[in-house]
């Protein structure tokens, strides 16, 4: 019989093009016969792949609801550039941005103070970071809710960056040192970076609460909850003389366009639900991805 033949089993193979193709696929099944696997290092690579796609950055699903998303983010957006328009022509609200800060340099309070510092404090990037990294290492570690993590992390450093640019580009300059109730400041004013970052960071996190399935009162409260924590950072920042009211505005505008684009992707991205169960039913179900079994392919 044919070396071909014995190498499949006495089943004849079809014809190859060229005598090399012969030779090519008796090796592949010498391989095989001695247990080596073929091409191991590309298929891992190919599942490591095909893992990445399915996990962290699935195909795109429409989803009507993401037109909401999507337009609230334009609407936010608009409300951003619209403050920095007035500010580089001082003009529109800015025009109030001197009255609004005489006024509360003017009812300033020992209470308020102390409180207005610890929303700074809790606001800051410092602080908003360490929360950041720890949000994610919980959400990698004990929940293997990678996609969540990817669009927490990336949704974080599109609102960092995107603070940054319109800092430079605006250039603001703060109020006088001497409304600052603590150290000197001369970064650029607008936009308020304390307000941007803790509104996103603030916002991401009652969005993974408000995904567990919970009662309509226990809704209420994580978005009062947001609202207050965001609000409070803001006016903070207003407060201890930092910002101008016109900043502040447009960090909460800003936060609000980030976040909402955010949840225009998770809305487009979001992987079909697979081999969910009951008692898994308040385990993070939309932004949990139902991955909480999932683990990286070697």
């Amino acid at each position: 019989m044919k070396p071909e033949r014995l190498l499949n089993g006495g089943v004849p193979r079809p014809p190859f093009r060229n005598g090399s193709g012969y030779r090519a696929q008796a090796g592949r099944d010498i391989r095989r016969s001695e247990g080596t696997p073929v091409s191991s290092a590309t298929t891992s690579d190919r599942t490591a792949t095909q893992w990445v796609r399915s996990t962290v950055v699935p195909p795109v699903r429409w989803d009507p609801r993401a037109l909401w998303a999507v337009a609230a983010a334009v609407l936010a957006g608009a409300a951003a550039l619209g403050l920095a328009d007035g500010v580089g022509e001082h003009s529109d609200l800015s025009s109030y941005d001197p009255t609004v800060t005489a006024s509360v340099v003017a009812d300033r309070s020992g209470p308020l103070t102390a409180l207005a510092q610890v929303l700074t404090f809790i606001g800051s990037e410092v602080s908003v970071g360490v929360l950041t990294v720890l949000v994610l290492a919980w959400l990698v570690w004990r929940r293997r809710a990678w996609r969540t993590a990817f669009l927490f992390g990336a949704t974080m450093t599109v609102g960092a960056v995107a603070t940054l640019v319109v800092k430079h580009v605006v250039a603001r300059t703060r109020p006088p040192a001497s409304v600052m109730l603590g150290p000197l400041d001369t970064g650029f004013s607008f936009p308020s970076g304390h307000t941007t970052y803790s509104t996103v960071f603030f916002g991401l996190v009652a969005a993974l609460l408000l995904a567990r399935r919970i009662g309509v009162a226990q809704r209420v409260g994580i978005v009062l909850a947001w609202v207050l924590a965001s609000g409070g950072v803001g006016l903070s920042r207003l407060y201890l003389g930092y910002h101008w009211m016109t900043d502040v505005l447009a960090g909460w505008s800003l936060a609000t366009a980030v976040l909402a684009l955010g949840a225009a992707v998770v809305l487009l991205t979001r992987p079909p639900a697979q081999g969910s169960r009951p008692d898994q039913a308040d385990d993070l179900d939309d932004l949990n991805d139902r991955d909480q079994n999932t683990r990286v392919p070697a």
